[in-house]
């Protein structure tokens, strides 16, 4: 069942050019042998061994097509098969020449296989079947006359002109269906980089674009090197490669064309580069610079077995640009991202990446964890900034971010809010916070060299825990009272949010700022 599907599938003409192109000679052989048949009856007459030579002929012509056409091939035997069967079905008829309507249509559906060699090669034996039968014609039985030999100082160069053209056909068809093919992969790589960021997966599918090239350009190899001292590093591989080198010399570089940039002819005589692609193969290069900041660190080597075609040189070199574009383009959204979730001065999450973070911790409760959060304003900031100046204030601020990084544990997530306000979130936490908020304290509270001085700020810390009920804004709240009760209390301390710091929670307070300058 699944062959019969098969065949029927394939029997229809396909929508693709060259599949198409083989269609159509397919079918104008079948049609042309269907409409010699009754040339053979005259001989049914005389001889009926021959007349079944004749029908046999015929349908080993069309199970050979048939094959063919099935299998997109045609290996050598099935050119011996054709000229066998073109000499038996030749010496059935009452004129031999008559298998040149055979031989014609034969020729234009083979040549859409193999290489023009081939096809001179296939000429050649069709033209020895059609001269073998015209001398052997008259002493078959029932057979009267001689046959003009000198209809084949026509005959035979026709074949051969047919060979030279069909195979010159063939090769333009294969050349749009390898372009169409390189047009696809580019235009579906540039859809597929378009909602890609991450730079590793850009180059998995800039590879993988890179084997799809190399698959609709037949003996292409491509090999991506970047310069290191004396060696070029292999950094990548698409197409038949029998291995794949870690290193190669540098020297390459240079026969390529590579020490400027300019690409000469591809040239051959690679030995390191041959024994890689496992035949011998014309080489150049295509220099990809986007890696790093000098210009040609990075380099593509392209292959093939006869010449690298300047179509290749172009699809690798359109994907090297598309694949370049989006690693500048994942470069600027890295950075863009980090300045929208980031501090600029600290290098912390900001308020907008805190409160995300914030609301999906809250909605991940039902893992049954705790979530708290600890709010944390500078004591005596204000000081700093008016002793030693804004810029000393900067530089106490990126300190006490440090320090809040070390007494956090890994996972935990420390963001400012502005000015001298910190926030920390904290995951699973039963009965950390209030360790956490205790190691803050001691780490703030160490004197920091600033110019001029030496600053000392204390840390008061909020400590709010969600409960079951508890909202984002709630909990914020929460922990920000309590902050302002732990400077009520004499500053530099943790306070854990209590129902009755609602009743009336104190103010901020700011007098007794100490700071303690260089003798």
């Amino acid at each position: 069942m699944a062959m019969r599907h098969f065949v029927w599938q394939r029997a229809r003409r396909p929508e693709d050019i060259v599949e198409s192109t083989r269609w159509v000679f397919g079918t104008l052989a079948l049609t042309t042998l269907l409409i010699t048949l009754p040339a053979l009856l005259p001989i049914a007459k005389v001889n009926g061994t021959m007349l079944f030579v004749g029908l046999v002929s015929s349908v080993v012509l069309t199970l050979s097509w048939g094959a063919g056409y099935l299998r997109r091939s045609s290996p050598w035997w099935m050119d011996v098969v054709d000229s066998a069967a073109i000499l038996a079905f030749a010496l059935a008829c009452p004129d031999p020449l008559v298998s040149v309507g055979l031989a014609i249509p034969a020729l234009w559906f083979r040549s859409l296989y193999g290489s023009a060699g081939r096809g001179l090669l296939r000429a050649g034996v069709y033209s020895g079947a059609i001269i073998a039968s015209v001398f052997l014609w008259a002493d078959i039985p029932g057979h009267q006359g001689q046959v003009g030999v000198e209809a084949l100082g026509g005959v035979i160069p026709a074949m051969f002109l047919t060979a030279v053209a069909g195979t010159q056909l063939a090769g333009g068809l294969r050349a749009r269906e390898q372009a169409a093919e390189r047009d696809a992969v580019h235009m579906t790589v540039g859809s597929e980089l378009l909602s890609v960021t991450d730079a590793v997966e850009i180059r998995r599918i800039g590879w993988k674009a890179m084997a799809e090239i190399c698959r609709a350009t037949p003996g292409l190899r491509v090999l991506k090197v970047l310069t290191k001292g004396a060696e070029l590093c292999v950094d990548g591989a698409a197409g038949g490669f029998v291995s794949i080198p870690s290193t190669l010399p540098a020297g390459l570089l240079s026969s390529l064309g590579g020490n400027d940039g300019h690409r000469p002819e591809a040239v051959k005589g690679h030995a390191e580069l041959d024994a890689a692609a496992g035949t011998s193969c014309a080489w150049t290069c295509l220099s990809f610079p986007s890696e790093h900041p000098q210009h040609g660190s990075a380099w593509f080597l392209l292959g093939a077995p006869r010449k690298v075609s300047p179509e290749a040189v172009v699809a690798v070199g359109t994907l090297a640009n598309q694949v370049t574009l989006a690693l500048r383009n994942a470069v600027v959204h890295a950075r863009l991202t980090e300045l929208a979730e980031a501090d600029a001065l600290t290098g912390l999450a900001n308020r907008a990446l805190f409160n995300v973070a914030l609301s999906a911790a809250l909605d991940d409760r039902s893992t049954g964890g705790h979530v708290s959060v600890l709010f944390v304003d500078l004591d005596d900031f204000k000081t700093v900034n008016d002793l030693f100046g804004h810029q000393a204030g900067d530089d106490l601020l990126r300190v006490v971010a440090a320090r809040l990084r070390q007494a956090i544990r890994p996972g935990d997530l420390c963001a400012r809010l502005g000015g001298d306000e910190f926030a920390v979130l904290l995951h699973d936490t039963a009965d950390v916070a209030t360790e956490v908020a205790r190691r803050i304290v001691s780490a703030v509270g160490v004197g920091v060299p600033v110019d001029g001085g030496i600053a000392r700020v204390g840390a008061s810390v909020g400590v709010a825990t969600a409960t079951a009920e508890t909202d984002l804004e709630q909990l914020l709240h929460r922990a920000d009272m309590a902050m302002y009760a732990a400077k009520a209390r004499g500053k530099a301390q943790a306070q854990v949010f209590e129902p009755g710091l609602l009743a009336g929670p104190p103010g901020p307070q700011h007098a007794g700022d100490v700071v303690i300058p260089f003798a």
